[in-house]
């Protein structure tokens, strides 16, 4: 067990050189001790994970240390319904110097926040709010949810929402309906899980499609959808379901509304063949930055020279389970001309050779540093002479701390994998991971990065 009072000094000197500080499940017994620590002058970010019924009480408890002045906060809440029990225990109150708010909490909790806020009675708007929720239930919050954006200037959405098919313009009938989603201070990330209802027999919530069915705005054909920057169409099937010939026309209808868009996540499964994603490809708009494809066994070079052909301006980009003998890794670092950041996962041991043949400079084993600010190649089966050869190439190679990180381990199966990660400071692999991950991820990446100090109770108990 460790002294409370050498606890208590390690703290305070992680906590002076950290600019957010992150708490996970911490019971509400030790609020006092963190209060009377009086060390908070740096702390920019406050984190508060997995809040329930037997801990929402620490956030009043944080909230009220007089030293701690956050400029962005970041709550989420495992229960429903959590937040109305802190309003009825008083005039709980969020700290005047937040400006940016992370919210992950049932839609349940809005109407609890909203009164937080009002509490506050903060001069002016908040800056920011980052918040989710499921399609399923906007129907029935639609006013709460409007309420709440308008306390915010700016905000980014994350919607999610299942269907069976593609059908119907889904995007065009759903902003028709939702006029929220095209306020211009709104940006709009998409999550669209299909199912085959032929092979999954799951009752959906039709109460959204009904209503949808009798709205239709013709200014979406003229004003496009502006407000969609990123979207993530997933295949819930465990096998194969191509999309059908109209749900392609649909969706290709669809994304070419989206003006905007930046980021598109997609599975390479859903497409039949070449041309379907060679129409997928054609709608996007010529600004879009950032592409990832996943499942994509059978993808070929000639996809993505059709992705250079009418992306030409694709910075990041991220392939999931490449096979090695159809696409040679020199080929994507050649075949974007603007790419900033690639990550590329290779699924059988033959991408072992090309990657250090590649990147070997010579017979020195150091590494050819490559243009990109940011790579990550992920391969399996390293027998013991590459074993060998990438412990050289990283023993020889001369470089700052963080700028080459080679690893391998072995996984459940005793496979020896490979990790390697070439970035040009330490910072690109947590700006290119925030590009990509939902919007939790995003906060956490962009928000936190390396410099957080961690609290739990097993801190405060001496684990």
């Amino acid at each position: 067990m460790i002294e409370m009072r050498v606890l208590r000094e390690k703290i305070k000197v992680f906590m002076l050189r950290s600019d957010s500080l992150y708490i996970q499940d911490m019971a509400p017994c030790y609020g006092r001790f963190f209060k009377d620590l009086g060390c908070y002058r740096n702390i920019k970010t406050l984190i508060f994970e997995k809040l329930k019924k037997s801990n929402i009480s620490i956030l009043e408890q944080f909230f009220n240390i007089s030293t701690l002045n956050p400029q962005t906060l970041y709550i989420r809440i495992l229960e429903s319904q959590r937040l109305e029990e802190l309003i009825d225990t008083g005039n709980f109150m969020l700290p005047q110097s937040i400006n940016h708010i992370n919210l992950d909490c049932s839609l349940d909790d809005y109407e609890s926040f909203i009164k937080i806020l009002k509490n506050t009675k903060k001069e002016q708007k908040y800056e920011s709010l980052t918040t989710t929720f499921d399609m399923r239930l906007i129907r029935k919050r639609e006013d709460v949810i409007e309420k709440l954006l308008n306390q915010f200037e700016s905000v980014v959405l994350m919607l999610r929402d299942f269907t069976f098919n593609y059908r119907d313009l889904y995007f065009k009938r759903l902003f028709s309906h939702f006029t929220f989603l095209s306020n211009p201070n709104v940006e709009v990330h998409f999550e669209l899980y299909v199912r085959d209802k032929s092979t999954i027999r799951q009752n959906r919530n039709s109460a959204l499609e009904i209503d949808l069915n009798h709205s239709e705005n013709e200014d979406i054909e003229t004003r496009g959808l502006p407000t969609v920057t990123k979207v993530h169409i997933a295949n819930l099937q465990v096998f194969s379901h191509p999309f059908r010939t109209y749900e392609l026309n649909l969706l290709t209808s669809d994304l070419g509304l989206m003006k905007n868009i930046k980021t598109l996540i997609i599975d390479f499964r859903m497409f039949i063949d070449i041309e379907s994603f060679k129409d997928i490809i054609k709608s996007l708009n010529d600004n879009i930055e950032n592409i990832k494809i996943k499942s994509a066994l059978t993808i070929t070079v000639s996809h993505f020279k059709i992705m250079a052909q009418y992306c030409k301006n694709i910075k990041n980009l991220i392939i999931i389970n490449l096979n090695p003998s159809l696409v040679p890794i020199e080929d994507l670092f050649t075949i974007f001309p603007n790419l900033d950041g690639l990550k590329a996962f290779y699924f059988n041991k033959d991408m072992i050779k090309q990657i250090s043949n590649y990147l070997r400079d010579g017979e020195t084993y150091k590494l050819k540093w490559p243009s990109l600010k940011f790579v990550h190649i992920s391969c399996n089966n390293l027998s013991i002479e590459e074993y060998s050869n990438f412990r050289l190439i990283n023993k020889r190679t001369p470089r700052k701390c963080g700028k080459l990180l080679i690893n391998t381990f072995i996984d459940e199966k005793k496979l020896v994998k490979l990790d390697l990660i070439i970035q040009k400071n330490v910072n690109c692999l947590s700006n290119f991971e925030a590009i990509f991950n939902t919007y939790r991820s995003t906060f956490w990446m962009t928000s936190v990065g390396y410099n957080y100090w961690y609290a739990n109770n097993s801190y405060l108990e001496g684990r």
